[in-house]
């Protein structure tokens, strides 16, 4: 069993529930003062300070913008910051670990070692607790870790901090 991470009425872009199935590694990081972060948000880091995949600029295209978000992907948040927090307080990050997220329903089976990637809405931005499957090694931030069925709305894969670890390893 995994550690479920709910939703907050202060973040709908969430959806209701995100599994962390199996931390290997965690640590510390800071936050921005007044900045909203809930458990289960991909997080990466913006400078010194973490920042929520949202929060990422807009870079053309859902290719190139995860293209720039993957070198920087911290993991996932387990610790929540109000944003009424003023404080830079550290918050605990899943560096390494297996976590299974929602997806848009895949209308193909995919197969252990595929790619997986931040997902993106409609109007440019990406989405906090929603992945998406890439076929390109420098878009992603983890790689499936069991097969996913066609119809399948959530992917378990295996995901690991690129600034920690480097780049995703290619599939084997």
């Amino acid at each position: 069993m995994g550690l479920g991470f709910g939703n907050t009425a202060s973040h709908p872009s969430s959806p209701n529930f995100t599994r962390l199935k199996k931390m290997l590694t965690y640590e510390t990081y800071p936050t921005p003062a007044s900045t909203q972060i809930n458990p289960g948000d991909l997080v990466l880091l913006n400078t010194a300070t973490l920042a929520i995949m949202s929060a990422a600029t807009w870079d053309t295209n859902i290719g190139t913008t995860q293209a720039d978000v993957a070198p920087v992907f911290m993991g996932i948040a387990l610790d929540q910051k109000l944003v009424g927090d003023p404080t830079t307080r550290e918050i605990a990050v899943a560096i390494e670990g297996i976590a299974e997220f929602p997806c848009t329903a895949l209308g193909a089976a995919h197969h252990v070692g595929e790619y997986v990637a931040a997902d993106a809405d409609g109007v440019h931005n990406l989405y906090d607790q929603i992945v998406a499957l890439t076929a390109t090694l420098a878009n992603a931030i983890g790689k499936l870790e069991r097969e996913a069925a066609s119809g399948a709305t959530f992917l378990q894969f295996y995901f690991a901090s690129t600034l920690i670890f480097g780049k995703v390893q290619a599939a084997v």
